[in-house]
């Protein structure tokens, strides 16, 4: 019954004869073509295809109350309404709060990252990126921020074409329940963890050491003695100057031991 083609199943059928039967290709994949060759075998050739991710979450020192956070890339207008354009990265758009990195984790360990994109917070949490290398498929999620700490989601999420993930409505969305009560049913990442360099996409994810401690006290201490203001990286409460509210934020991140957790 052999039509020696690999891409049927060969048969006979007491009733009705000799069958040669397609075999299913579909990997339930949406973002490949799947077929079968004669002599190969199955295939699923990989389509362009963009993971678009609606997620919601707080920064602590940002969230000012009522499900809303400072609007970060706007603290730095004068009494005129102009922008100063001095610090890189202000928007002109009064909903927008502050870049974020959100990165597509492996499930498996050893978790290696499979793709990133960089999205605007705004300040009622929201926050929408489109994914371009991914598949459709489970991933952990991982949010850096400049001054937070990286923050994981809990489990592994099922990555469609679209897909929405509220770190905000529950403590326990994050890995290890890794996140501030904020006191109104809302949750919140920690932040207080600096990095090293406000330098674009670096200084987000590439240059924390994942603990608020002593160095980044140092940090914070270094710009309140110039006077820091605008866009700097140690402004954790995002109202555009480092002072006494970063000061009391921090102090109380070290106490505690803010730290990452992944899985």
């Amino acid at each position: 019954t052999d039509d020696n083609n690999v891409c049927t199943a060969d048969g006979c059928n007491p009733s009705t004869g000799i069958y040669h039967t397609p075999i299913n290709v579909d990997d339930n994949n949406t973002c490949t073509t799947d077929g079968c060759d004669i002599v190969t075998g199955v295939y699923h050739t990989q389509l362009p295809c963009n993971i678009s991710l609606l997620m919601k979450m707080y920064i602590e020192g940002f969230y000012s109350g009522v499900g809303l956070m400072q609007n970060g890339f706007n603290s730095n207008y004068n009494s005129a309404g102009c922008l100063n354009t001095d610090y890189v990265g202000l928007s002109s758009d009064s909903t927008d709060v502050d870049t974020v990195g959100v990165t597509l984790m492996s499930p498996v360990a050893p978790y290696n990252p499979v793709d990133s994109a960089i999205g605007i917070l705004k300040t009622n949490g929201t926050l929408s990126v489109s994914f371009a290398s991914a598949s459709p498929g489970n991933y952990y999620l991982k949010i850096n921020h400049r001054n937070s700490i990286e923050t994981w989601s809990a489990s592994a999420v099922l990555m469609g074409a679209t897909t929405t993930y509220d770190f905000s409505d529950a403590l326990s969305k994050a890995y290890g329940n890794n996140q501030q009560d904020l006191g109104d049913g809302n949750y919140a990442i920690f932040n207080g963890d600096i990095a090293d360099s406000n330098n674009g996409f670096g200084g987000i994810i590439g240059l924390q050491d994942g603990i608020v401690e002593s160095a980044d006290y140092s940090d914070l201490e270094n710009a309140v003695s110039v006077i820091a203001s605008g866009y700097v990286i140690a402004d954790i409460t995002g109202d555009g100057i480092v002072e006494s509210a970063d000061y009391g934020l921090i102090e109380n991140a070290v106490y505690l031991i803010r730290i990452v957790m992944r899985p």
